[in-house]
């Protein structure tokens, strides 16, 4: 990265950091009822191993008559033991993962038009008009699944890119698309489709029988077998 790219995307960051972390105990003026119920999850399986009905350590969390995936409310956790349990530690994840979004969209389009020339300020373009997109500071803003299941969702499709030409990124892209599962149910469908659709893509650069492809297989069945069970 060239050094004026890389302060252009420094102040894309800092933009982005500013306009989702300002405030962020009071805009949204009050926590919603869903983040109200992760985060008293989160605090109670911190405390006692165990959600709000007693079961110890769920894929899938039971509330106000529906079923959440599991992840958000895990990854409240260090930040409640952290900072209390309260409007920012709640949503402190959506903020972190809503910046990493950021950063990921720029590495993706650098990935995907590598060799076609101004690459990075195609990438700079495309995280400025992330970091500005009112929809993604609202979900940023509040514990909204949606927020979670993005950036692992692009993870898992960015280290897919890159296993095409470095093999060792397999693991990270199954990683990545296995956590995603556990961040949003549509995931369940979406996820596994994407990536048959980038196997098709990109089927004459894989190496199908290479052991970081195996591997990453296996790697990714693992992470799932709570699910799957």
């Amino acid at each position: 990265m060239k050094n004026s790219n890389k302060i252009l995307f420094w102040l894309v960051i800092l933009l982005a950091l500013i306009t989702r972390i300002v405030f962020l105990d009071r805009i949204p003026s009050s926590l919603y009822t869903d983040e109200i119920d992760q985060g008293y999850n989160a605090y109670s399986i911190m405390k006692t191993g165990r959600d709000e009905h007693g079961v110890f350590w769920p894929v899938s969390f039971r509330s106000f008559g529906d079923w959440k995936p599991p992840l958000q409310t895990y990854l409240m956790m260090p930040f409640i033991y952290l900072f209390g349990l309260n409007e920012t530690s709640v949503r402190l994840p959506s903020v972190l993962l809503g910046l990493g979004t950021i950063v990921l969209t720029y590495y993706l389009v650098c990935e995907l038009f590598r060799g076609f020339g101004k690459a990075e300020k195609l990438a700079l373009l495309a995280s400025f008009f992330l970091a500005i997109s009112p929809w993604h500071i609202l979900q940023s803003r509040s514990a909204m699944l949606v927020i979670i299941s993005l950036f692992f969702l692009e993870g898992g499709v960015l280290f897919f890119v890159k296993g095409t030409n470095n093999s060792k990124y397999y693991l990270l892209s199954a990683g990545f698309f296995a956590l995603s599962v556990y961040a949003y149910y549509g995931l369940r469908v979406v996820a596994p489709l994407l990536l048959l659709v980038l196997v098709i893509i990109y089927r004459k650069r894989i190496k199908f029988a290479h052991i970081e492809i195996i591997l990453g297989i296996a790697v990714g069945l693992l992470m799932m077998l709570p699910l799957l069970l």
